[in-house]
């Protein structure tokens, strides 16, 4: 099998186009740290014969060989919030120069700010539509507590007239999140036997149909709430969403979810999940 590394130099305006190299290869791989930060490296390779062309205002059509490079690349990035996202890096980490005619760019940093808005008439009428997604519970002294969305917020309210009146919603996450609000994907409460209030919901990320389960608890009657954690270890930008809570008479809490981090596993596997007739293939 020839390749162009095989073949004579090309040429373009009576200039020889240095050949392309055998190999080449990216490779760049992210980890979510938490849902608003990720950090990610990457490598990058070339084999010998690279060529490129520089045109300059100086030397136009100047074309540059190298040998075989290697670079690191490193990347972080924040969400500020649900439009902003800030981000930080570095090119060429170890300062590797490889060109011969024209060297390779040396380390360089950079920053980024992305901005993300909703266009369109329609995107203004979702963001007008009431939430109406809610979920209530009553504690063991027939109290009723219902939690629902306020915005990016999750907030939780009671009743002692059987939900003719709410008292005033008090919010559980103080740092507004995106949250689900759509069917069984909706914020939940339950009272344990011993009076604690817990809440779960899932929480969107950037792509679609995947999630990060959210979990908070009250031990005062709902008046002050606990950080709110992610109940699973698994941070990938998969499904984790439609939770469910439950807990029993002994006050254990119980946090189900659809997770698909095994997934990609069992196709590469061909080993779908089957119950009698019905398989997930």
């Amino acid at each position: 099998m020839r390749t162009l590394a095989d073949a004579a130099n090309p040429t373009y305006v009576d200039k020889t186009w240095p050949r392309m190299p055998r190999v080449r290869a990216n490779l760049f791989a992210s980890w979510h740290a938490t849902p608003d930060w990720t950090v990610g490296a990457g490598v990058r390779y070339s084999g010998r014969q690279y060529g490129t062309l520089d045109n300059t205002d100086v030397l136009p059509n100047v074309y540059g060989g190298t040998s075989s490079f290697f670079t690191v690349d490193l990347k972080a990035s924040y969400r500020i919030d649900k439009h902003i996202t800030l981000a930080l890096g570095v090119d060429n980490l170890t300062d590797r120069q490889y060109f011969v005619y024209h060297p390779y760019p040396s380390r360089t940093f950079y920053g980024q700010l992305k901005w993300r808005h909703d266009h369109g008439g329609m995107a203004g009428k979702g963001a007008a539509k009431p939430q109406l997604a809610t979920t209530a519970a009553f504690d063991k002294a027939g109290r009723l507590w219902v939690t629902w969305a306020e915005g990016q917020h999750v907030v939780v309210a009671s009743s002692d007239d059987l939900g003719k009146t709410l008292s005033a919603p008090q919010r559980v996450n103080p740092q507004p999140e995106p949250i689900y609000t759509d069917g069984e994907n909706r914020p939940k409460v339950i009272a344990s036997p011993d009076g604690a209030l817990y809440v779960s919901w899932s929480r969107p990320l950037d792509a679609p149909y995947t999630g990060f389960v959210r979990f908070s608890r009250s031990l005062d009657g709902g008046r002050t709430w606990s950080a709110p954690v992610t109940v699973h270890h698994d941070r990938q930008p998969i499904t984790h969403r439609f939770d469910s809570i439950a807990v029993d008479s002994a006050g254990r809490i119980f946090v189900t979810w659809i997770d698909k981090r095994d997934l990609l596993r069992a196709q590469a596997a061909k080993q779908p999940s089957r119950i009698g007739d019905i398989t997930d293939r």
